[in-house]
C-alpha cells in the first residue's frame, strides 16, 4: 500500500511540472523520475509474487533510463525466479557492464544463477570477483564456501570462507551444518559432532539435518542406541525424512527386530528406489560400518526386488 501512494504521489509531481512549466522540464530528470517509480512498482510485484507485472514494470524502468543498474539486477533476479536462467544471466551481465560500484552484487547473483545450471566454474568465477569487491559479503562466501565444500571437494578452501562466515556471522545454523559435514566427511567426528551440536544449539527445527548427521556418526562409533535416538528425534521434527527411516530399519534388523525393519525399509524404497544405490549413501555420509549392514539387509528376499530396479537403470544407463 505504501509503494502504490507512492506511485500516485511522484507522478501526480510530474504531470503538475508538465503542466505548470513544461518549458523548464529536464526531460532526462523526468525520465530518471518515471523510471525510479516503475522499478517501485517492480518491486512490490516481486514482493506480492506478480512475476510477469513485475517484468513489465522493469522493462518500463530500463526503457527510460537504460542504464538503470538495479533495474537490471531486480528483474534478473525474478527471471531466475522463473527459472529463466539465461534471461537472468544477461540481465546480471548487463548490471555488470554499466560498471556500477556495487558491481558485486551483480557478480553475486550471476555466479548463484551459473550455479542452479550447474556451471560452477563460472559461479566460482564471479563468486571471487564478488569477494575481491567487497571481501566480507557473508552470503557469497557462504556460497562459495558450499561450492568448495560439495562441487569441488576442496575443504580446505571450503573451511576458510566457512571459518569466516562464522566470525562475521556467528549465528548462522547453515554454515555450522556445512561445517559439520565437512569435518564429517574427513571422518573428523569430534568436530564435526561439535558443529551438529552448535548448530541444534542455534535452531533446532532448522537443525534435522544435523540430529540425522550425528545418528551417523554414533553408528560408525558402535553406539546404535544413540543413533536410533537420534534419528527418533529427526523423524520427529520432519516425519516424512526418508533417510531416517531407513538408518534405522538397518540399526533394527542387527538387533534382531527382522520383520519389522523389513517392513520399514520395504516403505521407503517404495517411496523413492534411490536409496537403494551404497554410492548414494555414501554421499548422504553413510559410513562403511552403516553401509556394510545395510547391505545385509537388502539381502532379504522382499527387497531384493528394488535392489533389482536400481541394477535395471544402472544397466539402462550404461
Amino acid at each position: 500500500m505504501k509503494g502504490v501512494r507512492l506511485f500516485i504521489f511522484s507522478m501526480s509531481i510530474v504531470f503538475i511540472i508538465l503542466l505548470i512549466q513544461p518549458q523548464f522540464v529536464n526531460w532526462k530528470t523526468v525520465n530518471t523520475l518515471l523510471s525510479n517509480i516503475y522499478l517501485t512498482e517492480g518491486n512490490i510485484n516481486k514482493n506480492l509474487e506478480r512475476y510477469e507485472d513485475a517484468i513489465a514494470d522493469y522493462n518500463r524502468a530500463i526503457n527510460l533510463s537504460p542504464n538503470d543498474y538495479f533495474a537490471y539486477i531486480d528483474r534478473g533476479t525474478v527471471y531466475r525466479t522463473l527459472k529463466q536462467y539465461q534471461s537472468a544471466i544477461e540481465d546480471f551481465s548487463q548490471a555488470i557492464k554499466l560498471g556500477h560500484h556495487n558491481s558485486y552484487l551483480a557478480y553475486a547473483n550471476r555466479g548463484y544463477t551459473y550455479g542452479l545450471i550447474e556451471n560452477h566454474q563460472n559461479a566460482l568465477s564471479d563468486y571471487n570477483i564478488a569477494i575481491n569487491l567487497k571481501p566480507n559479503t557473508v552470503s557469497v562466501l557462504q556460497q562459495r564456501g558450499h561450492l568448495y565444500n560439495f562441487e569441488f571437494k576442496k575443504y580446505t578452501k571450503a573451511l576458510s570462507d566457512y571459518d569466516k562466515v562464522l566470525e562475521l556471522e556467528p549465528q548462522n545454523t547453515e554454515v555450522y551444518i556445512a561445517r559439520g559435514m565437512l569435518y564429517h566427511a574427513l571422518k573428523n567426528y569430534s568436530k564435526a559432532i561439535s558443529d551438529y551440536e552448535r548448530a541444534l544449539e542455534l535452531n533446532a527445527l532448522l537443525g534435522y539435518a544435523a540430529l540425522n548427521n550425528l545418528g551417523l556418526i554414533q553408528y560408525e562409533l558402535n553406539n546404535p542406541e544413540k543413533a536410533i535416538a537420534y534419528w527418533r528425534k529427526t523423524l520427529k521434527i520432519n516425519r516424512d525424512l526418508e533417510e531416517s527411516k531407513l538408518a534405522i530399519a538397518v540399526a533394527m534388523y542387527q538387533q534382531g527386530e527382522k520383520t519389522e525393519a523389513i517392513q520399514q525399509a520395504e516403505q521407503v524404497l517404495k517411496l523413492d528406489n534411490e536409496w537403494v544405490n551404497l554410492e548414494f549413501l555414501r554421499e548422504q555420509l553413510w559410513g562403511e560400518s552403516l553401509i556394510k549392514d545395510t547391505q545385509e539387509l537388502f539381502q532379504e528376499k522382499d527387497l531384493k526386488y528394488y535392489i533389482s530396479l536400481d541394477d535395471n537403470l544402472d544397466r539402462d544407463n550404461r
